[in-house]
């Protein structure tokens, strides 16, 4: 990517993101990537760990 006079490769930055669950990652690479689920109902799992994280186990002050 030009930055100014230079090139910039994005692949050497961190790009800050956020808060980020371990659910999306392994939605984004069933989904985007193409990796192959372990479960046929593997939505279902990932929704019910999400809500479990979310519910009891997130910090205070970060489930919403």
């Amino acid at each position: 990517m030009p930055f100014g006079r230079h090139e910039l490769n994005l692949n050497d930055l961190h790009l800050p993101t956020g808060y980020t669950t371990i659910e999306d990652v392994i939605r984004f690479c069933i989904v985007d990537l193409g990796v192959s689920p372990l479960s046929p109902e593997w939505h279902e799992v990932l929704e019910e760990s999400y809500r479990l994280f979310k519910t009891k186990l997130a910090p205070r002050g970060s489930g919403s």
